[in-house]
């Protein structure tokens, strides 16, 4: 079974997040021993983004690094697991919020491809970036 960093690099809809991994030095912290859970923003939930702000964020490394570290829990965490959370404890550190009504929600993002299991960890794809609390206090 592959790693985490090997099944996002294969999959072209995921290429601006893996762009940010490799910026930052995350790339291979993916690469570890985990486990780990991962909320992965397709390219279209990078593309609701302005492209001037996105380029904005693209040049600044601890930026990226803190939004990445956002997107990524401890453990293994699948969508059964998920409907059961309320919160779960981020790498950066603030708590993403879980909904689990019809879809399971992080946050405001949507899951939209739950359960991609891996070596090291869990993958799931989301509509849209999340931004952790003390970012979005500053937008």
């Amino acid at each position: 079974m592959d790693k985490i960093i090997e099944i996002l690099k294969q999959d072209t809809n995921l290429y601006t997040f893996v762009q940010m991994l490799k910026l930052t030095g995350v790339f291979e912290e993916l690469s570890g021993k985990g486990p780990i859970t991962i909320f992965v923003p397709n390219n279209d939930a990078f593309g609701k983004i302005p492209s001037e702000k996105l380029t904005e964020i693209m040049g600044d490394t601890k930026f990226m690094r803190d939004v990445i570290h956002y997107h990524i829990v401890p453990g293994e965490h699948d969508s059964k697991i998920l409907s059961l959370e309320k919160n779960l404890t981020t790498l950066l550190g603030p708590d993403l919020e879980i909904k689990s009504d019809e879809d399971l929600i992080i946050n405001k993002a949507k899951v939209i491809i739950a359960d991609i299991f891996t070596s090291n960890g869990i993958i799931h794809i989301i509509d849209r970036v999340i931004k952790p609390p003390e970012i979005l206090a500053a937008t």
